[in-house]
């Protein structure tokens, strides 16, 4: 049975009222565990716990295993989206280049269409100026006519 506190503090009295010095007493009790005897483990008890203990081990070592595949699998199929993006990527980029390609020739088209329609609209604006100083001058010389009549 144990020897709870109380207990040992009489059992030192005892010690020390049948003729044991203090120091005696004190050195008999504190090589006295606080509890049973049959409490304390054993090589074969430590030996067990610790093949228990390996076991855990074992176990946890698995299970980091098994997330290390898992990380590479996640490392796998993140290099597949980086080659997707990357791919993509070229896509995007050449349709962008093809249509900014088609612009500039749209914009060069209406350059030189808006070019020649600026000849046009010169040669109908030197036409019309020229027809109306035609009219101008024939109105001028029918009426100076008339008035020489």
């Amino acid at each position: 049975m144990p020897l709870d506190e109380r207990s040992r503090l009489t059992f030192h009295a005892w010690l020390v009222h049948h003729d044991l010095d203090d120091e005696v007493a004190s050195a008999i009790l504190g090589v006295m565990p606080p509890f049973d005897w049959h409490e304390i483990p054993k090589k074969d008890d430590l030996a067990i716990r610790f093949a228990d203990v390996d076991r855990h081990f074992e176990q946890v070592e698995k299970r980091f295993e098994q997330v290390d595949k898992r990380f590479e699998q996640v490392d796998k199929r993140f290099d597949h989206v980086d080659g997707r993006l990357v791919r993509l990527e070229h896509q995007v980029e050449e349709r962008t280049d093809l249509l900014i390609r088609r612009m500039d020739d749209g914009f060069r088209d209406l350059r030189t269409e808006m070019a020649g329609m600026r000849k046009e609209m010169r040669t109908i604006l030197l036409a019309l100026v020229g027809f109306m100083l035609s009219v101008v001058l024939a109105a001028m010389t029918a009426g100076i006519a008339l008035a020489a009549t």
